[in-house]
Order: C-alpha cells, then sequence, then structure tokens
C-alpha cells in the first residue's frame, strides 16, 4: 500500500504464481472448493478475531489468527499472512495495535478478495466476495 501511497503502483494483494501452484498440487476443483469456503469465511474471520480481542481471549483470537493466516498464505494472499502474524505474535500489544491493525487487515483483506474473485472469475471459478 505505501507503494500505492507515492505513485507507484501497488503489489498484488494476491501471487498468481503460488496460487497456480495450488491448483496444479491439489486439482481445480479442490481449490475451487478452498477458495470459495476461504472467500466465505474471510470477513467472518476478521470480525472473530476482533471480537476474542476485545473480550480479552487470546487462545481463541490466536487460534482464529492461525487458520486465516495458514489459510490465506496457501492461497498466495502476498501481505496478510504477514499482517496477521504480527497481531499474533504480540497480545499484549492487542491494545495499541488492534484498531489501526486490524482496519489495515480488513483493508488488505479486501484486495485479497477482489483479486482471489478475479482470478477465479477468469478460471470460470467465479464468487462474488469482495467489498464486505
Amino acid at each position: 500500500m505505501e507503494a500505492a501511497r507515492h505513485g507507484a503502483p501497488a503489489r498484488p494483494a494476491v501471487d498468481l504464481e503460488r496460487l497456480a501452484r495450488v491448483r496444479s498440487e491439489v486439482g481445480d476443483r479442490t481449490l475451487r472448493r478452498y477458495a470459495r469456503a476461504y472467500l466465505d469465511l474471510l470477513f467472518a474471520r476478521i470480525e472473530r478475531i476482533e471480537q476474542a480481542m476485545a473480550a480479552a481471549d487470546a487462545a481463541e483470537a490466536r487460534r482464529i489468527m492461525f487458520d486465516l493466516r495458514v489459510s490465506s498464505d496457501m492461497l498466495g494472499a502476498a501481505r496478510l499472512p504477514r499482517m496477521i502474524a504480527k497481531l499474533e505474535s504480540s497480545p499484549q500489544s492487542w491494545v495499541a495495535l488492534s484498531a489501526a491493525h486490524l482496519r489495515g487487515v480488513r483493508r488488505e483483506a479486501r484486495r485479497v478478495a477482489t483479486e482471489l474473485g478475479r482470478y477465479l472469475d477468469g478460471n470460470g471459478l467465479g464468487h462474488a466476495a469482495a467489498g464486505r
């Protein structure tokens, strides 16, 4: 995102080469199912992270963060896994990090949903998930 603020194009939110590798490993049907489930749950997971953090439920927050980080990484999300790992690794700073950082996570998740949806639509795997 920083590059986009300075006039340079933003780095893609999804690494399409990585996504293509996953597709070659698991097949089209499995990737389609997994990507649809990921997109269906993406924003609900972020909301559940916010709720767990607000309730100071570190175990639940970390569990959801882990699931989201790993699934995002598998589907080629470029920045989102690192952003989640930053939250995951420092529960003592959740109060200071949470609001601003989670807004960034949500923005990046929208980018991932848009790009992943566009990629899947272009391959006949359609899904309308972005924009929440």
